[in-house]
C-alpha cells in the first residue's frame, strides 16, 4: 500500500482539517506539487499546505462534504492518481 511504502500516517484529524506526516518525502518530491495543484482544485478542499521542514501536509477541507459518497470518491482518485500502489 501507498501508505506503507510512502511512511504516510496521520499526525492529526479534527472536523475539516487533517494532518499527515510523510516519512519518506523524497519519494513524493516529483508527484507533491501535481498531488497538492489536484487538491487545492477541488471544490470541497479550501487549501492545502506542506512542510518540507517537518515533512507534514495539512488539508483543510469542506466537513460536510465528507458525507458525500461522490466527493469521498473524488479524494481517493486524486490520491490514487499519484500513487504507484493502488488504492491506498
Amino acid at each position: 500500500m501507498a501508505a506503507n511504502k510512502y511512511g504516510i500516517q496521520i499526525k492529526s484529524f479534527k472536523e475539516g482539517l487533517v494532518e499527515v506526516h510523510i516519512r519518506n518525502w523524497i519519494l513524493l518530491d516529483n508527484t507533491l506539487p501535481n498531488l497538492v495543484n489536484d487538491l487545492e482544485n477541488d471544490c470541497d478542499i479550501y487549501y492545502v499546505t506542506g512542510n518540507r521542514d517537518e515533512n507534514t501536509i495539512t488539508i483543510s477541507y469542506n466537513h460536510d462534504a465528507i458525507e458525500n459518497k461522490d466527493t469521498v470518491e473524488r479524494w481517493i482518485t486524486i490520491f490514487q492518481t499519484y500513487s504507484n500502489d493502488s488504492p491506498l
